[in-house]
């Protein structure tokens, strides 16, 4: 999504979705621990230390952010699903 365009520069945010779909039968509650441990490590290493980053162009994404963290988002029957929305906002075309 464009936020701010002059004649300079473009500034756009953009937003990812990731998934993690654990698809099992007959879920024990040590599988469920194990899922929810590997939930929690992949968030945690999503938010952690990514305010900003510099990407292979040259330029740099900042105000980078972990907007919603949601468990079982579609909860049909043996599906476990986890959802991230990540966000983050880059000035492009400089100069």
């Amino acid at each position: 999504m464009l936020s701010e365009y002059n004649t300079n520069s473009e500034t756009r945010e953009f937003s990812v979705t990731i998934r993690f779909v654990f698809a099992e039968a007959n879920v024990n509650e040590t599988a469920l621990d194990h899922i929810l441990r590997l939930v929690s490590r992949v968030g945690a290493l999503i938010a952690k230390d990514n305010m900003s980053m510099d990407l292979s162009d040259g330029s740099r994404a900042f105000n980078c952010r972990l907007e919603r963290e949601v468990l079982n988002a579609e909860p049909e029957s043996n599906i476990h699903v986890t959802e991230w929305e990540w966000k983050c906002q880059h000035l492009g075309n400089t100069g």
